[in-house]
């Protein structure tokens, strides 16, 4: 781990253009981040998000995608425009060009009248951006725990959005939804991992045998939604985590689990590996454990060349006191 004095602290979004890394933190400042100085700089901020309720991270659902030369940030407030009568959930995008330091506003992918969404994962393939967003069906006026999966593609040459797909998120019987990870496209296709577990455990405290993995492909050439794996062992019979992060680095989607605590002992937050060419889902050797008391949660990261950077996040604490946080990032060799 390699904190700095200068730069993000705690809950972060990640952005990556090319081999520059960037980082939006919880008050809305845009930074670089330069992996060989282990630094940050300062750069322009975007404009200001919808706001409703709360710090921007609490109040807004985000999602990055980059093209070749520009960033993209977009997202969905998770509160209704106050005194609206038709519930709507304001949407936005803005594009950044490092070249000029600069924001634009773009047109905003659909999304207004649905409710808010419990994850919206985004990359860019083939020369669109898209965006999946996941949301939690209300029946009876009460949320379900059934979710839908919406899929927008946006054309960055008209700032144009389309419709995709909008299908029930394709879970194995029995299993309900949790969280997913971030997105890695490898060759020509996405991939991501969705968190599950049984739905008669809805609200209940989970074994070891509960917690599920479930992998996607989507092919944006045939419009095919495909789940690959889904598992609660590993490739070696022991039980799996429920993992986040998503990096892309040697063909394969790299994860993390987020660390606890086993009594007083914080446990580490370790790294894991899918590989589409076997289907396979694996655990590391590497780690990352703080220190003696804490343990790390909702990590981002970035991927260059064949290293992984992942860090940042928030730190919860054995003895109750609130989660800290730090800026640097543990790195880690693929090869």
């Amino acid at each position: 781990m390699a904190p700095t004095t200068v730069g993000p602290r705690g809950q972060a979004y990640a952005m990556q253009i090319g081999s520059r890394c960037f980082v939006l933190d919880n008050n809305q400042k845009f930074w670089q981040y330069d992996p060989a100085a282990r630094s940050y700089t300062a750069k322009a901020s975007p404009p200001t998000l919808p706001n409703f309720a709360g710090s921007a991270f609490q109040a807004v659902k985000l999602f990055t995608f980059s093209s070749t030369d520009k960033g993209y940030l977009g997202g969905q407030s998770i509160f209704a425009i106050p005194g609206s009568t038709t519930g709507a959930f304001p949407v936005f995008l803005y594009a950044y060009d490092p070249a000029t330091n600069t924001w634009t506003s773009e047109t905003p992918k659909p999304g207004n009248g649905l409710p808010y969404p419990d994850d919206q994962l985004s990359f860019f393939v083939n020369g669109r951006g898209f965006v999946c967003t996941f949301v939690n069906q209300i029946i009876n006026n009460s949320l379900s725990n059934t979710h839908r999966v919406y899929c927008y593609e946006y054309d960055p040459s008209n700032s144009q959005w389309i419709t995709r797909f909008d299908t029930p998120v394709p879970l194995p019987s029995g299993l309900t939804y949790g969280k997913s990870s971030q997105v890695a496209v490898i060759n020509g296709k996405a991939y991501w991992i969705t968190n599950a577990y049984p739905a008669s455990k809805i609200g209940k405290s989970l074994n070891s045998e509960d917690r599920f993995v479930c992998v996607y492909e989507f092919d944006s050439q045939t419009n095919q939604l495909t789940l690959k794996l889904a598992t609660n062992q590993l490739a070696n019979g022991t039980y799996v985590s429920f993992l986040r992060l998503g990096l892309l680095s040697a063909n394969k989607l790299w994860l993390m689990n987020e660390g606890g605590f086993t009594g007083n002992t914080p446990v580490a937050s370790q790294l894991f590996w899918y590989d589409p060419a076997t289907n396979q889902l694996n655990r590391t050797a590497a780690s990352i454990l703080i220190g003696p008391d804490k343990s790390l949660y909702s990590p981002i990261g970035f991927a260059t060349a064949n290293r992984l950077y992942i860090g940042l996040g928030e730190y919860s604490f054995v003895n109750g006191t609130p989660a800290g946080s730090e800026n640097g990032f543990a790195e880690f060799e693929v090869n």
